[in-house]
């Protein structure tokens, strides 16, 4: 498959429209990542690696902003990330945010037990 244009959308985002009729939305650096150029031919096998990448970086930022509002479980994500993620996506988003730090349940149960305390 071949890509056929490239649409800027809003906010450093854009679709990738290829000469199957297929289209993805990606971010700018995925262009640069991936060298996303009009002309440019993927195979199928290629495609898919760049659906899926393009995919766990969505929902990796998408988990990032719905921690920035508070503190979440692991269960709080997971539940907000099936909505609109395959499991695979899910489970490697929820490792990620672990190792990093953003989310850990027994910081969650401590800050929970705190405020509860705090409240009485």
């Amino acid at each position: 498959m071949k890509i056929k244009r490239i649409v800027k959308l809003k906010r450093e985002m854009y679709d990738v429209l290829f000469d199957d009729g297929q289209s993805i939305k990606v971010h700018e650096e995925s262009l640069v990542r991936y060298v996303l150029i009009p002309g440019k031919e993927l195979d199928e096998e290629e495609f898919k690696q760049i659906v899926q990448n393009v995919q766990y970086d969505q929902a990796y930022v998408a988990a990032i902003k719905y921690i920035s509002y508070k503190i979440r479980s692991n269960k709080e994500m997971n539940d907000y990330l099936n909505d609109d993620y395959e499991e695979r996506i899910v489970s490697q988003t929820i490792h990620r945010l672990q190792d990093e730090g953003y989310l850990n349940d027994e910081n969650y149960a401590r800050s929970l037990r705190n405020t509860v305390q705090h409240d009485r």
